[in-house]
């Protein structure tokens, strides 16, 4: 992400890392589902795949857990490139949608108006995560960034950002 001349990054923010696990464990448990069908098959409802189906079995399985592996990095890649910059100058939110597409969208300091932070659930409570929304003046939508690591501390930060940018002295200079 370039920067405009004379402006600065001053901070990072990401989902939390807590979700990111949570996906991990769902593409665990996708992954042994197949295996797990057949184990609990043979031993509850005496369903056996029978001999010769066994390497197509293992060959679907492998093709299975291939599919499982990929998802998974697009899963990973998704958390490390979803990313909110925040610079002297605006807010910048980059929005990763599977592999090849992005979206980039930016928010002028000066326009901010409120922030919110909502925190639902005990988990979130204890994680330290929620649900930040940025609310402009303009017409453009609001900025809203999901599962946000420390919350408050980021909803801190941009309004120091922005009371700093309010309290700038600027210089006016008339020419006759």
């Amino acid at each position: 992400m370039k920067l405009n001349p004379g402006e600065k990054k001053i901070a990072v923010f990401r989902k939390h890392w807590f979700y990111l696990g949570l996906e991990a464990l769902m593409f665990a448990l996708i992954a042994i589902l197949p295996y797990l069908m057949v184990y609990f098959g043979g031993i509850y409802f005496d369903i056996s795949i029978p001999e010769r189906f066994v390497p197509l079995y293992e060959l679907f399985y492998s093709l299975w857990l291939v599919f499982v592996w990929v998802g998974f990095f697009v899963s990973i890649t998704n958390y490390l490139l979803d990313i909110w910059i925040l610079t002297s100058e605006r807010l910048i939110d980059v929005e990763q949608f599977g592999l090849f597409s992005r979206r980039i969208s930016t928010l002028q300091i000066d326009k901010i108006q409120d922030v919110t932070v909502a925190v639902s659930g005990i988990i979130e409570e204890i994680i330290s995560s929620g649900n930040v929304s940025v609310q402009t003046a303009g017409e453009t939508h609001e900025f809203h960034i999901p599962h946000a690591q420390n919350p408050e501390k980021m909803k801190e930060r941009i309004l120091t950002v922005v009371r700093v940018k309010a309290n700038e002295i600027k210089t006016v200079r008339i020419e006759n």
